[in-house]
């Protein structure tokens, strides 16, 4: 199987390949829009803003090639970080709304910290994950476990139902989900050591 990892110029690709290649998978990387159709799964990785992300999928044009191959071929995608919240139907960043990839439906809002004495913005280092679903991406993965996030947004689903994980800012959000090929964590399993290793292999076995 030919993994391809996304490059839209807003993140570490080499700690995304480097963690691949410890669990012995080789990801390979896409700069153009037409070796899209070459893999057989992708993995979509970012940071920054949710504006930003979109204008480079857009200027790479690689909007109309993912939507061929992960919803009318159905291709598994790992969203990570701004890259998970790139699959939702849109952000509210930098004052304004901008479509997203639209492959799961549901919002980007900014999270809101009602204690800034013990939380603050952004959401940075380890955060300890609620699993609700122990049978795909956090199989042998134990329940309250840490995984490493850097973010100020977070995605609202429309479906609570896709929800695989929570975790909480001050208020619980969404950390992690899975809605048939498409899949998304807000944390970086790439940074998150051990646990993260065996989020990534968990994805690679359900592909």
């Amino acid at each position: 199987m030919k993994i391809k990892i996304l490059d839209i110029g807003i993140s570490n690709l080499q700690s995304v390949i480097n963690a691949f290649e410890s669990i012995n998978k080789t990801i390979l990387i896409c700069e153009d829009h037409k070796d899209i159709k070459n893999g057989d799964a992708f993995v979509l990785p970012g940071v920054g803003s949710f504006d930003f992300g979109m204008k480079s999928l857009i200027e790479k044009n690689y909007v109309d090639a993912l939507n061929n191959e992960v919803i009318n071929k159905n291709k598994p995608i790992l969203g990570i970080c701004l890259g998970m919240q790139l699959l939702f139907t849109c952000g509210y960043e930098n004052n304004q709304e901008t479509n997203g990839l639209g492959f799961a439906d549901g919002e980007v809002k900014k999270m809101k910290i009602h204690d800034f004495k013990n939380y603050k913005l952004p959401h940075v280092g380890w955060n300890d994950v609620k699993i609700l679903n122990n049978n795909g991406l956090f199989k042998d993965i134990k329940d309250g476990t840490d995984f490493y996030f850097i973010h100020s947004f977070y995605a609202q689903p429309v479906n609570k139902n896709i929800i695989s994980a929570l975790s909480n800012n001050s208020v619980d959000f969404m950390c992690a989900f899975e809605k048939d090929n498409i899949f998304g964590v807000q944390f970086h399993p790439e940074k998150s050591q051990k646990s993260g290793l065996q989020l990534l292999k968990n994805w690679c076995e359900l592909i």
